[in-house]
This record gives structure tokens, C-alpha cells and sequence, in this order.
């Protein structure tokens, strides 16, 4: 009997890139969790024979104090993946110019971090543009990871608006953070941009209901009810093996 498949991935977002996002000055000393992280990650992974992909950040592949916990996760047979350079959740607002250098860089230092060369892109903060996909071809990338097809974006951002420290320049840099309500119109399965011939494998959410269930809802969910959060997450695989 065949057994159903799941595509897995871990967004390796580092404490710095929390701080930076909710306006924390304290990240421009790059604090990381790392080192604590991978090998508890990798010891899960591996008691449960899975291979995930993982969206690492540039700038933690380009620091040398990372570069052996990076590599480590690539030898144990993850995919690697390109999550940008800064973690900066507002590419679709950099110039062409500027997009290029972003990703490039990254890739060029998560390339040497690692050991592998990466063929897939998640935009941080769902971020995404037709410019990233074009920059995303001409850099051989086969797939982009970025779209996330729910209408809860906007709610999203409007809870993280008042849960942050944030003047009214970094609230207008991210005025677009999490995406629009028209996002729920997205394709939910993989599919192929006809521009660039990339393959898009949206975040996935709840068959119909197209609500979202990565981690960090559940845990949200958690905080109010563990069991709650169990059950959201129970319809939501049944949902998914359903359709």
C-alpha cells in the first residue's frame, strides 16, 4: 500500500530576524538560538526518518560561528533551501538592482555554509513579487515556496501590529507583511508559473476553509488551548488526505 505523501520545511528563522521584524534594536547583534536548535532538530528528524526542507537565512550562513551547524543539516540529507539575505519581509518593494543582490547573496553564502547548491526560495514573511521570480530564474532555481493562499493575512498583520513597538515608517515597510485577502484566490497545490517556467509550492493550508496551519499558528493556538490546537491541526491532515 502506497503511503500518502507530505512536503515538510522548516523556515530557520534565527532570534535576530524576531527582534528585527518587531522593531527590536537588540537584533543588530545578531543573537542566535542556533546552536541549540539544529541538533535538537536534527535529532528529531532523524528518530523519525524524515528529510525536510529547510529555508535558511544568508546572513547566519555567512557568520563562520553557524557555518558547521548549516553544513551538519545539509550532510544529514535536507534539502537546503534560500530564505533571502537580511530576513527583510518586504521584498516586493526592492528595486530590481536591489532584489539581485539580495538573493544572490544569499545564495552565494548559504552555497558555501552548506556545501549545496539551492534550487528553492521562500520568501520571508510570505514576501513575494514577478521581480523574485525572475531574479529566482536567472539563478537556476527550479521552484519558488513564497505564496501562502489564505485570507487571514491582513488579520495576521493587524494582530502583529498591535502586539509590536513599531513608528509609522516601519509600520508603512510593512504594510503588506502576511499578504491581502485576495490571497485566498491562490492555487492551494503545486503549479507552474507560466512566465518562468518555476514551479510554486504554496504554503499549504486547510482544504475550503483555506486557513493556515504551520507551526506558528498552532502554537498560537496552543497558548490558548493545547487541545485546541491538537484538534485544529487533526481536521486539518484529515481535511488534507480527504481532497
Amino acid at each position: 500500500m502506497n503511503k500518502p505523501l507530505a512536503s515538510l520545511s522548516l523556515d530557520l528563522d534565527n532570534a535576530w530576524s524576531y527582534l528585527q521584524i518587531h522593531g527590536n534594536e537588540e537584533w543588530q547583534s545578531y543573537p542566535s538560538y542556533l546552536d541549540q536548535l539544529v541538533p535538537m532538530f536534527l535529532d528529531d528528524m532523524a528518530a523519525r526518518n524524515l528529510k525536510v526542507t529547510v529555508f535558511v537565512v544568508g546572513k547566519d550562513a555567512s557568520l563562520p560561528q553557524n557555518r558547521d551547524l548549516l553544513r551538519g543539516i545539509a550532510e544529514s540529507g535536507h534539502e537546503i533551501g534560500n530564505h533571502s539575505f537580511n530576513h527583510l519581509p518586504w521584498l516586493d518593494r526592492f528595486t530590481a538592482a536591489g532584489l539581485r543582490a539580495e538573493l544572490t547573496e544569499a545564495h552565494d553564502a548559504i552555497g558555501t555554509a552548506t556545501g549545496s547548491s539551492t534550487v528553492g526560495f521562500r520568501g520571508p514573511g510570505f514576501s513575494f513579487s514577478a521581480e523574485t521570480l525572475s531574479v529566482l530564474a536567472s539563478l537556476g532555481y527550479t521552484y519558488d515556496a513564497s505564496t501562502l493562499p489564505t485570507f487571514i493575512g491582513p488579520l495576521a498583520r493587524a494582530y502583529y501590529f498591535r502586539s509590536g513597538d513599531l513608528n509609522e515608517e516601519e509600520r508603512e515597510l510593512r504594510s503588506k507583511l502576511f499578504g491581502s485577502f485576495a490571497d485566498v484566490r491562490r492555487p492551494n497545490t503545486a503549479y507552474r508559473w507560466a512566465t518562468h517556467h518555476l514551479m510554486e509550492l504554496p504554503v499549504t493550508t486547510i482544504p475550503l476553509i483555506r486557513t493556515p496551519f504551520h507551526l506558528s499558528y498552532l502554537l498560537w493556538l496552543a497558548g490558548i488551548s493545547e487541545k485546541l490546537a491538537d484538534l485544529y491541526l487533526s481536521v486539518a491532515l484529515a481535511a488534507c488526505r480527504a481532497t
